[in-house]
């Protein structure tokens, strides 16, 4: 079971509670985008998630929702990395077709 008291010492700047946020939802959440993305993606997306949960704890909302907020904001950045390839496919699409002309 999860310690929401680690949340607030996160929010504090708490390095060894980030960790243990980390070591605790990092495997749920990266076999959540693993189920979405290829694996390397994955990877980048999740490691993304915590990065910006570190950058911005002292905003952070503690909550016994606050596994609900990671699994949102991966697949929110699963959306973005799909909606950015399908912006360089056409793109190399359309340089393919202007090449050909």
């Amino acid at each position: 079971m999860f310690d929401i008291s680690l949340l607030y010492k996160l929010k504090k700047g708490n390095r060894e509670a980030f960790n243990s946020v980390f070591r605790y939802y990092y495997p749920r959440i990266m076999a959540y985008v693993a189920s979405i993305v290829e694996q390397k993606a994955a990877e980048d997306i999740v490691q993304d998630v915590f990065l910006y949960v570190w950058e911005n704890r002292e905003k952070l909302y503690v909550s016994d929702g606050f596994h609900s907020y990671l699994f949102q904001s991966a697949y929110t950045r699963c959306l973005d990395y799909f909606k950015k390839n399908l912006s360089i496919e056409k793109y190399h699409s359309h340089t393919y077709e202007k090449s050909l002309e």
